[in-house]
């Protein structure tokens, strides 16, 4: 069965889980697996560069669509790399005083993107962040399901079967499920970054 469109993948979940009760909600169970998508893979085919205004409060408001920042870099002299903190490395820089000079870190806080220390004056930093999947919903096909239509497959079959509450079947569609998104990130560049597919797979489980 071909596996080339959005209407070829919700005709394929339809005849993998074998049954004719739930095919109104083939989408919901697509769109799921889009959402875990987005969680998950960090590949080259899904990155973008933008320019965020950071405010003398040391936030800027992240690009809209943005699953998560890559890297953040002063665009003015001295160009620094700002270092990637959790939120909660970020509390405890923020209730320091600080000590001036330019950015040395940053961390995302919901749509924000938080500097520290804070600038003197309004500055802008370069981020390299995920962008989301394009939803299926919206187009006929993506670059995922054109490369890796066993992800799609697999993801929407773990949904499909959760709803139906065969908890074996939606085991071991999990486990494809994640495994082709492993294999996603290693196939499109996500090493090349220098970081661990594995790492990455065991902090964002579907």
């Amino acid at each position: 069965m071909a596996l080339s469109n959005y209407t070829e993948l919700q005709a394929a979940i339809a005849a993998w889980s074998d049954r004719d009760d739930t095919t109104a909600i083939i989408p919901d169970f697509i769109a799921l697996a889009e959402s875990k998508m987005n969680s998950a893979i960090r590949s080259r085919r899904n990155t973008a560069t933008a320019t965020v205004s950071v405010a003398s409060t040391g936030i800027g408001t992240l690009p809209t669509g943005c699953q998560g920042v890559r890297t953040a870099r002063l665009v003015d002299s001295p160009y620094n790399d700002l270092e990637s903190v959790s939120l909660d490395r970020l509390g405890e820089l923020l209730g320091r005083t600080s000590p001036g000079g330019s950015a040395a870190a940053f961390a995302v806080r919901g749509d924000d993107l938080v500097i520290w220390p804070a600038p003197s004056a309004a500055t802008d930093v370069t981020v390299t962040y995920y962008t989301a999947i394009p939803a299926l919903a919206d187009n006929a096909t993506n670059w995922v399901l054109t490369s890796f239509p066993d992800a799609y497959l697999y993801g929407s079959l773990a949904q499909a079967w959760s709803y139906h509450a065969n908890a074996q079947e939606a085991a071991s569609s999990e486990a494809r499920f994640r495994a082709a998104l492993s294999d996603i990130n290693i196939a499109h560049g996500f090493n090349t970054y220098g970081d661990s597919a594995a790492m990455l797979m065991e902090s964002a489980t579907p």
